[in-house]
């Protein structure tokens, strides 16, 4: 059956209701949680912004770039992901722990999406004020699920590049186009604290996990498939296999369920009936692809003996049925889910993939939010850099989603082994060094590894019926028993499986490969420090750390595991390239996107010859697990789920129970690799892991038997633990100053328990929280001293439990912490904004300077050693209020002074004071005089000789050492007693100082004939002092210009053209001087600039004049559309002013500083002041004794492709009347 959704969340009880199911749908915690707290305080304004660093591609370079899209590209949607508050994610924490304590009242209680939205989405009205701000940029908002805790939203790219600040370009990789932001995001400083960061804004999208290997034909001889004439699939040609099929296996639904002991009759060694088949369980898939249904039909009835429909639920729009890779992943994860529990439910979640959104995630998030499935199996892969810090949070927070629902996601950890940034379809040596599927590292989810079967090329008939045998199944099975596994490792050729160190590459037409199941550690998933305003994180980027069901476990050599480590188990994954084995895989010619037509597991007849695929990948494995936990949830009844399962397989692994598990002892997922790359050992393979006796990062726990797994599940057992927590010693309340010593104790019983209590305290203040850990010794941890910001706590311990040991939480003890005394430290820094060298009073106006004050503890030499301080304070002078500012992350105010007008200023500091630090006030005021600004005049002509009947540009430029308001009062440019009126542009010179440039037109009948002067001053105004004169040659040729003639002058202000590709017009005048009369022909070009496409002119070819009316010419200007961009350094100059400069000929030129756009100031300032409060803020907290200076610098650009380049060109209009010519400049502009 298919159900069609729109991009509105339908409730439980419609999915429920639709699909005639019953699901857990009613909430089962009505009170809520936690309480989300508002937390957007400040205005929302576009001119604060904090920058979420981390979420570029690492293949968005500039050697790719070929420059941005069309602002008008339509985005589709887009995911927001809101961030809740520290108190909230501690309480989800706890609570997601409790439902796996056997011992909690909350044990098994799920929540449904509104219950936590309820609890643990952000606040009404911090939802309200992200949607009204996205809204005020121009996006339309898509959806808000009732989980609260993302918005899907669509928009221009346009819109991207106004909201966030960062523009959306085209990088050609390998071949390859994709699309994807050329910077981190930007967003507003007030809503940082509910955002948590934007869904990966590209499309280096993530990879479907299988290998395609081969085709043959099978006959059903005596009850099992008879393959021959095995033959290659022309997808990966380097990776398959050519047999004649008589000693390859083809893993049908028999045969998994025999080879994994499945407890039902497609084993051949089961005897119970039609046993545990998963009936009443239903699995979802998350697909970019919609379903080949008819394939999948077919290989349920050949394999399965029904023609049972999936139901198909579509998010958005509608992908349909995509050939090749992704129509391929949904067929394959339907087939072999179905042919590990056959009678669930199967749901194929798709979404189509948009412009910068990945519709894979939004599948999951629609699946999370219908909450109709109990497993969700997902069989893609991007690994944790590819997925930046947003990415990562993204799947972190969708599995977290799923968890405290119940249901469980079952995730690929990939192709490449302990590659996982390497794509084992393109590349034949891994090259970015050991890495992991960031969609599958997270701590919620189980991640599912591959083996294959190295004993078949050995002992085939040990394990797979001959050829002359009978099968006892009805459905094809051929296999015997359990064959034994190793990691499935296609990159080596090893007959003997073993470590790493010892491997030998395997060839596949002379080529090497990276194929083979992936495993490692977690390692670039999330900051591990705290981030400031700016978006800089204060560590580096780190794995994930150990979650509670893998503390206690050991990795073999590699000891104890101390970050998230995958696989958590593994099943058989291999696509027959080394050993004859592979899934059996019904699909057709189209999907496969070969040209030859074919259609799989189609027999005419009873016994007739029909085609059928081999497939493998961790794409198989993965829903092979999803089907076998199925089965373990239909044996504990249907409305029974199991939430993160990791929990009960690790503890029973523990426990050794009832032969779970196929330990995996030997072999390993190493894979060739580039010479000098990251990890690339001495013999050519990178370092990868070997499997070994229990627990290892090639297999994980090993495969399961699933009929023992069932029967061992409800036997896992948690030993029940106990907290306690002591402050200085007591369990009484405490009161303290802040600042004072605090020393926490926490105990944990039995003293066997390992790993670690958090020590978490809400508080009243916008939903922050107390969050400290203490690592365990012998059951005992104790921190000391802890430095809480002042205010009232209830903390108590969690002990979030181990492999063996449950969770608990400590009784709550009360602490009060009183503010303290505090000084208000103050400094003033002005700095010379060219040389960037200090500058003592009198400073000139406008140059860079600030003012700092940082509240701390009155003790000078421990100052700011107690915390940072929060809340604002005032800059006075003489005591009267100048500005007033909110404390940064660190505990600084800055206050910039490149405004303070000319005069003498007493400068000192108010503290109001918050929970930490009582109020307080500098103790004497810093005297600061500022003077008027120096200025300069540079000048140029486009040209120092003119006919007395043509025209030329003199271009004028006011430049300063000041980044303060613009220069006042008129540039002017005189001949004597002449004046010329220009048009005046305002901007900035490379170093940030404010500048000013005007472009006179100078008509040659307006000088004398010959040898002029002309002379450019200006007169100063309240904040900058008069420049001295600057004088410029002209001479004017041809005689005196009382002779007949006509004079042309162009349209005032020139031609301004809205963009490349456009076109634009004026109008120019030509008048009869001294009685002329006649035709006047008239002509026009426009002058070439360096490194752009010149812009075309057409103009009236002639005019006649008569008398003394002027008549009018149209100018046209024609430019041509950017193909690609231009890669160069950011002077921080528009291309038409650093074009106008450049031109404008003579040594005068030299000084010309490049201009930038006025905007420039406000970032280079907020830079600037930031690097030097960060700076001050260590001096004040005792980090460093003292700090230098940051400069900046260039480098060199190239040209990728171009077309008319925004900028400023000049065109000649030219006419002609016998021997008498006159000609005007005309400045165009490209916007």
């Amino acid at each position: 059956m298919r159900l069609w959704f729109a991009s509105v969340f339908a409730s439980c009880s419609a999915i429920a209701a639709a699909a005639l199911l019953a699901v857990p749908c009613a909430d089962a915690q009505t009170a809520l949680l936690a309480t989300p707290v508002a937390r957007v305080g400040a205005v929302v304004s576009n001119d604060s912004l904090v920058t979420l660093k981390g979420n570029m591609h690492p293949l968005a370079q500039a050697r790719y770039d070929s420059g941005a899209v069309s602002s008008s590209l339509a985005t589709g949607r887009m995911t927001m992901l809101l961030k809740r508050s520290a108190a909230q994610q501690s309480t989800l924490r706890e609570y997601l722990g409790s439902l796996q304590d056997p011992h909690s009242a909350n044990y098994h209680k799920w929540l449904t999406p509104a219950s936590y939205g309820a609890s643990f989405g952000i606040a009404d009205a911090d939802l309200a004020a992200v949607q009204t701000w996205l809204e005020s940029q121009g996006f339309k908002i898509e959806s808000v699920p009732a989980s609260r805790n993302f918005i899907q939203f669509s928009g221009t790219t346009g819109q991207v590049a106004q909201a966030f600040h960062t523009s959306i370009h085209t990088y050609v990789v390998n071949g390859v186009t994709h699309h994807a932001n050329a910077s981190d995001p930007q967003i507003p400083a007030a809503l940082a604290p509910v955002i948590a960061g934007l869904s990966p804004m590209n499309d280096f999208r993530a990879k479907p996990l299988h290998q395609l290997s081969s085709h043959a034909q099978a006959t059903a001889a005596n009850g099992k498939l008879q393959l021959s004439n095995m033959v290659t699939t022309g997808v990966k040609p380097d990776l398959t296999v050519t047999d004649d099929g008589t000693n390859f296996l083809l893993v049908t639904p028999s045969d998994a369920a025999t080879i994994y002991g499945a407890g039902n009759a497609l084993n051949r060694n089961y005897t119970g009936g039609t046993g545990n088949q998963g009936a009443g369980v239903n699995i979802g898939f998350a697909e970019v692809s919609d379903l080949q249904t008819a394939d999948y039909l077919r290989y349920r009835e050949l394999f399965l003996g029904d023609q049972t429909a999936p139901t198909a639920v579509i998010d958005g729009t509608d992908p349909g049925v995509l050939d090749e890779g992704d129509g391929d992943e949904a067929l394959l994860d339907a087939e072999v889910g179905a042919a590990l529990a056959p009678q669930a439910g199967i749901y194929v979640y798709s979404s189509g993939s948009d412009l910068v959104n990945d519709g894979l995630a939004n599948a999951v998030l629609r699946a999370i939010q219908d909450n109709v499935v109990s497993v969700l199996s997902v069989s893609y892969g991007e690994c944790e850099l590819g997925l930046g810090i947003s990415g990562n949070e993204e799947w972190s927070e969708l599995w977290q989603q799923a968890a405290a629902q119940g249901i469980t996601p079952v995730v690929a950890t990939g192709d490449s082994g302990s590659a996982g940034c390497d794509d084992p379809d393109s590349e034949t040596q891994a090259q970015y060094g050991l890495a992991v599927n960031g969609i599958a590292s997270t701590p919620y989810n189980v991640a599912v590894g591959g083996t294959d079967f190295d004993v078949l090329s050995t002992s085939f008939s040990n394990y797979v019926l001959g050829s002359t045998s009978t099968s006892t199944t009805a459905l094809y099975g051929s296999a015997i028993q359990y064959i034994p596994e190793n990691p499935w490792n296609d990159s080596i050729s090893n007959a003997t499986p073993g470590n790493y160190s010892a491997n030998t590459a395997a060839t596949y037409n002379g080529a090497t490969t990276i194929a083979a199941g992936s495993g490692g550690a977690s390692s670039e998933a999330y900051c591990a420090g705290t981030v400031d305003e700016a978006g800089n994180c204060s560590a580096a980027l780190a794995g994930y750390p150990t979650p509670p069901f893998q503390t206690g476990l050991t990795a073999g050599s590699l000891g104890a595991v101390s970050v998230r480590a995958i696989p958590d188990v593994a099943m058989f994954a291999a696509p027959g390239s080394q050993h004859p084995a592979a899934w059996a895989f019904c699909s057709d010619n189209v999907l496969d996107g070969e040209a030859t037509a074919r259609t799989d597991c189609a027999p005419a007849s009873t016994g007739a010859t029909f085609n059928i695929s081999g497939i493998g990948g961790t794409s198989a494995s993965t829903p092979a697990f999803a089907g076998s936990l199925a089965q373990v949830i239909a044996s504990l009844g249907t409305a029974t789920r199991l939430g993160q399962a990791n929990n009960v397989l690790y503890n029973l692994f523990n426990k050794g129970t009832g032969s779970v598990f196929n330990d995996i002892t030997a072999g390993n997922n190493s894979v060739p690799c580039t010479a000098g790359s990251p990890n690339c050992g001495t013999n050519g393979f990178l370092d990868g892991y070997n499997a070994n006796a229990g627990f290892d990062l090639a297999s994980g726990l090993g495969s399961v038997n699933i009929a023992n797994l069932v029967t061992a599940w409800p036997t896992a057992t948690f030993t029940q633990t106990s907290t306690t927590l002591l402050a200085n010693n007591s369990t009484a309340a405490v009161t303290i100053a802040h600042g004072s010593p605090l020393m926490l104790t926490s105990a944990v019983s039995p003293s066997t328990a390992t790993g670690a209590v958090s020590i978490v305290g809400p508080t009243n203040q916008q939903g922050a929280a107390v969050t400290e850990l203490i690592p365990l010794s012998g059951g005992t941890g104790t921190i000391n001293p802890v430095d809480l910001p002042g205010g009232s706590y209830t903390i108590h311990a969690y002990y979030p439990g181990d492999i063996t040991d449950g969770p608990s939480t400590s009784a709550s003890i009360p602490v009060t912490v009183t503010p303290e005394a505090s000084t208000a430290f103050f400094q003033i820094q002005i700095e010379d904004v060219d040389t960037e060298k200090a500058i003592g009073s009198p400073a000139p106006y406008g140059e860079y300077g600030f003012a700092y004050v940082t509240p701390a503890n009155t003790d000078a030499s421990s100052a700011g050693s107690h915390g940072p301080a929060t809340g604002t304070v005032t800059l006075l002078n003489n005591g009267a209020t100048l500005a007033t500012q909110t404390l940064n992350s660190v505990g600084t105010a800055t206050f910039p002074l490149d405004t303070l007008a000319p005069g003498t200023y007493a400068l000192g500091a108010s503290y109001g004071g918050d929970a930490s630090y009582n109020a307080s006030s500098t103790t004497s005021n810093e005297t600061l005089t500022i003077s008027k600004a120096p200025t300069q005049l540079l000048i140029s002509a486009a040209s120092t000789t003119i006919a007395a009947s043509a025209s030329t540009t003199v271009s004028v430029q006011l430049n300063t050492d000041s980044v303060g308001a613009y220069p006042t009062g008129p540039l002017t440019l005189t001949s004597g007693t002449t004046s010329f009126t220009g048009t005046l542009q305002q901007g900035t010179l490379s170093s940030g100082a404010v500048a000013e440039l005007e472009v006179f037109t100078v008509p040659g009948s307006a000088l004398a004939s010959g040898a002029n002067t002309l002379t450019a001053s200006y007169a100063g105004d309240t904040n900058y002092a008069a420049a001295g004169s600057m004088t410029i040659p002209i001479t004017v040729t041809g005689g005196s210009s009382t002779g007949a003639g006509f004079s042309l002058t162009g349209p005032t202000g020139g031609i301004t053209i809205a963009s490349s590709g456009a076109s634009g017009s004026g109008t120019v005048s030509i008048a009869a001087t001294n009685g002329f009369s006649g035709a006047v022909n008239l002509s026009c070009a426009v002058t070439a600039v360096t490194g752009s496409v010149t812009p075309t002119c057409t103009v009236t070819p002639s005019v006649t004049l008569s008398g003394t009316t002027a008549q009018a010419a149209t100018l046209t200007i024609n430019t041509t559309a950017l193909s690609a961009s231009l890669l160069r350094p950011n002077t921080g100059a528009p291309a038409g002013l650093e074009r106008l400069l450049a031109a404008g000929g003579g040594t005068a030129l030299c000084g010309l500083v490049l201009f930038g756009i006025p905007a420039r100031r406000r970032g280079w300032r907020q830079m600037r002041s930031g690097v030097r409060a960060a700076m001050l803020a260590l001096l004040a907290l005792g980090v460093v004794g003292g700090f230098g200076l940051i400069g900046c610098g260039g480098g060199s650009g190239s040209t990728v492709s171009r077309g008319t380049q925004a900028g400023t060109y000049t065109a000649t209009v030219t006419g002609t009347s016998g021997t008498t010519t006159a000609n005007t400049q005309v400045s165009v502009t490209v916007q």
